[in-house]
């Protein structure tokens, strides 16, 4: 099995998921990061920021945070701060990962706006925030901002032309320090994470988004912790076995039990990454384990779901499948899970994009070298167009942008000869640009799906 386990490895590598690739999509999702406006904060979350996903693979997950709201457990530090909307994280009758938020002073303009028509008065006389409001007011803001859109959940969802589309965010920042305090001295039996890291991730701002706790008679009025860049600071520590296990269970999620289920959800996936990391030695983590660690990480999955529990790693008091699965999809998941444990090494037939590629690596390694050249330069490419084209997205047409940045000629002709093969008649016929550059991009999205 380790002989496949390093075939399987490698050829992750030629399929876009090299140390190289991921470096440089982190590079690019960094500096695409908007800079910040007067009101917000922007942050770029998800697979996209870990560097584990194409353009097309995945909507991009972006998160705006209110510059002038802050939640804390510590009022006396903050609670006389000009110019800022304190709020208190009162977790004291909430389930565990959500916290209800009190209004302590309202000195921020721009969040007493965003904040004022989400205000509640409790029983005890006391101003809350309403997360379901607050969701719910999101939508004049999405309407605001973009033409085409909708809800889901806390996200606002919108398509950006034919490059790729977004789920945004609107969230307030967080002091957890005490959360992640907890969360950094807790016991662990190995070296995952390791200390200089536990100490960064613990250092950083929470934030706090507006849903509630499945089945809670007060969703309502709870919101949600999140620790984005705490989050992104440990994937980034991972090592390179670790960051492909995890690609493959997002597969395993994607491509095999989302026919039963969507609750098992990439999210769930990364989160059984961090606990396996954190409960195996680091030495476990190499080349030719990765499918040794798959199975175990399936086994640790059928676990949780057949005890209905799945603790968050940030707070394993919070349950990530609470209130996901019914009784006949958790049975059903159980035995899919126990068919492809019992698979064995089989079970990578069953995802489509690693099939395909392991077909042509074990008929022709040479091939599927090649292969990887030539579409890691290809995404490169793209990469680089799609961060210009994202940052003038408000442009209609190619053309318009191509005009104002004459740069991207050269970008758009090194992707054309790369993937059309029949460039040279489309631009000796003169056929206007958007034409071949649309289709250009379809043959790329077709490449790099």
């Amino acid at each position: 099995m380790e002989d496949l386990s390093c075939i399987l490895f490698d050829t992750l590598d030629c399929i876009g998921y090299n140390q190289e690739m991921i470096k440089y999509r982190r590079r690019a999702w960094e500096n695409l990061t908007p800079i910040p406006t007067v009101k917000f904060t922007p942050i770029t979350a998800g697979s996209k920021a870990e560097g584990i996903s194409t353009l097309f693979q995945s909507d991009i997950d972006r998160m705006l945070i209110l510059k002038d709201a802050i939640c804390t457990d510590k009022i006396g530090e903050v609670s006389k701060k000009s110019n800022m909307t304190v709020l208190h994280t009162d977790t004291s009758e909430s389930p565990h990962g959500y916290t209800r938020l009190k209004v302590v002073s309202t000195n921020g303009q721009i969040s007493r706006l965003y904040l004022k028509d989400s205000m509640f008065e409790s029983e005890s006389k006391d101003i809350y925030v309403s997360s379901s409001l607050f969701a719910s007011n999101m939508k004049n803001f999405a309407m605001e901002r973009f033409q085409d859109c909708n809800l889901s959940g806390p996200a606002v969802f919108s398509s950006c032309q034919q490059l790729t589309s977004q789920d945004t965010v609107l969230a307030l920042q967080c002091d957890a320090s005490k959360i992640l305090q907890k969360w950094k001295s807790r016991r662990r039996l190995n070296s995952w994470p390791p200390a200089e890291v536990r100490e960064v991730a613990a250092s950083m701002l929470a934030e706090v988004v507006p849903v509630g706790s499945k089945g809670s008679c007060d969703q309502w009025r709870e919101w949600r912790f999140c620790f984005i860049e705490s989050e992104l600071k440990l994937t980034c520590s991972l090592n390179e076995t670790q960051i492909k296990l995890d690609i493959i269970l997002k597969m395993v999620a994607k491509d095999i039990l989302k026919n039963i289920s969507n609750e098992i959800s990439s999210y769930i996936m990364k989160n059984v990454t961090f606990w396996l990391s954190e409960l195996l030695q680091r030495v476990e983590f190499r080349k030719g384990n990765l499918l040794a660690l798959l199975f175990l990480s399936l086994r640790f999955l059928r676990s949780c779901i057949s005890q209905r529990y799945m603790p968050y790693y940030m707070i394993p008091g919070r349950n990530l499948l609470a209130e996901r699965l019914t009784d006949d999809n958790r049975q059903k998941l159980s035995e899919l899970l126990d068919a492809l444990l019992t698979e064995g090494p089989s079970l990578i037939l069953r995802l489509p994009k690693l099939e395909a590629a392991m077909n042509v690596s074990l008929a022709s390694p040479a091939s599927i070298v090649e292969h990887r050249n030539r579409r890691d330069m290809i995404e490169k490419l793209h990469l680089d167009f799609g961060m210009c084209w994202l940052r003038h997205e408000e442009d209609l047409s190619y053309v318009s942008i191509l005009s104002r940045i004459p740069m991207l000629y050269d970008i758009v002709e090194k992707m054309c000869h790369l993937v059309m093969p029949d460039y040279g008649t489309c631009f000796n016929n003169r056929i206007p640009a958007e034409y071949y550059i649309a289709e250009m991009l379809e043959r790329v999205k077709s490449i790099l799906s």
